[in-house]
């Protein structure tokens, strides 16, 4: 039986890390594993590819060039035609000329339901693209159910043509590597992008408030600033210089500093306001971390933290919800079981692999 070829648009991996790169990784890391599929990644950097995927049992197709126009309209489609490629699989946005049957991935519309976190140019331009990505994709997939029925209110596609391939997580074998600045320090803990709806202002502005600083309770922020948040600016600069001996903002650490962040936090706090999954806090608990997140958006389905979420948009249920997290305990085993039964990616890509059977027929 001929193997069905299908190409993955990895360009994102040489990029910096985000939701996006844990999905490609995390489901083709699995079906690579299908011998009922050849698989051909497209990247810029082999290596790089090789250690996102954990396998050689692929294709590499090399892209030379970095323009996103140019791979988009030249580079991917001749790769397709050359290499009699079945299936190209597209994260938000796919080129124009087919010459196969495209799957999209859109992971999230959230700069159409928040549009005052966004840049106007960047809602403008997304709208469009990811509009006729969607519409002319032969399968189109996302990673929630909060985000279908977005998909569908937003591009009118309708919900049977919407397939949610959820992101999974995995629990981590890195050896914890200490960061010194932070030995011997109690210190709570958020790992994102820095942009507005991700909330980190709220987050400094009540640990401010709650005079954690005082009793020896750090804040620890890892992530870059990907869009400018005013509010983030406003509260690093009312920090008082005993603040600042107990806030650290930190950047380009390794996934075995980030495995000891995790393991030494007393907390790991997702206050986001808009996701269109949420793998951070599943993350962090999965590594050992108590974890308080959000109950706003597709982290709604994470019914399993019970007492353990908050409203971000509801300033004193975050405040007594960060106090109440931080003195009581949480039961690791239970979200554990949850999280890892739920979103597990032997099964999501078992999943993708049969739907995409089914579409060749």
């Amino acid at each position: 039986m001929r193997k069905i070829k299908l190409f993955i648009d990895a360009h994102i991996f040489d990029g910096k890390p985000q939701g996006s790169v844990t999905f490609i990784s995390g489901i083709y890391s699995e079906l690579i594993k299908d011998e009922r599929f050849q698989v051909f990644v497209g990247s810029s950097n082999k290596r790089l590819a090789e250690e996102y995927l954990g396998s050689d049992n692929f294709v590499h197709v090399q892209y030379n060039e970095h323009s996103k126009i140019k791979r988009l309209l030249f580079t991917i489609p001749r790769i397709l035609k050359e290499n009699d490629i079945d299936f190209a699989h597209f994260q938000y946005i796919s080129p124009i000329f087919k010459s196969c049957k495209y799957i999209v991935t859109i992971h999230d519309l959230l700069f159409l339901e928040f549009p005052t976190n966004f840049p106007l140019s960047y809602r403008i331009k997304n709208t469009i693209l990811f509009y006729l990505s969607g519409k002319r994709a032969n399968i189109i997939t996302t990673v929630s159910d909060y985000s279908k029925k977005s998909i569908h209110y937003y591009f009118k596609i309708p919900l049977d043509n919407i397939y949610i391939t959820p992101n999974a997580v995995v629990q981590q074998d890195a050896i914890p590597v200490p960061i010194d600045e932070l030995l011997n320090r109690k210190f709570l803990l958020y790992v994102s992008r820095i942009e507005p709806r991700k909330n980190q202002a709220l987050l400094i502005k009540v640990w401010r408030e709650l005079g954690l600083f005082k009793q020896n309770i750090d804040l620890v922020l890892v992530g870059v600033e990907d869009l400018i948040d005013k509010n983030f600016n406003d509260e690093l600069y009312k920090l008082s210089i005993e603040e600042k001996d107990h806030f650290h903002w930190l950047n380009n650490i390794s996934n075995n500093e980030l495995s000891w962040l995790y393991k030494n936090c007393i907390l790991f706090v997702f206050p986001s306001i808009a996701e269109g999954f949420g793998i951070p806090p599943l993350e962090a608990a999965v590594s050992g971390a108590k974890v308080l997140c959000s109950n706003t958006t597709a982290m709604r389905e994470f019914d399993f933290w019970g007492n353990f979420q908050f409203d971000p948009n509801n300033y004193d249920d975050f405040k007594n919800s960060l106090q109440f997290a931080i003195e009581n305990d949480f039961n690791h085993e239970k979200a554990i079981s949850s999280i890892m039964k739920k979103y597990n990616w032997k099964k999501i890509a078992a999943d993708f692999g049969d739907l995409i059977v089914d579409k060749m027929n």
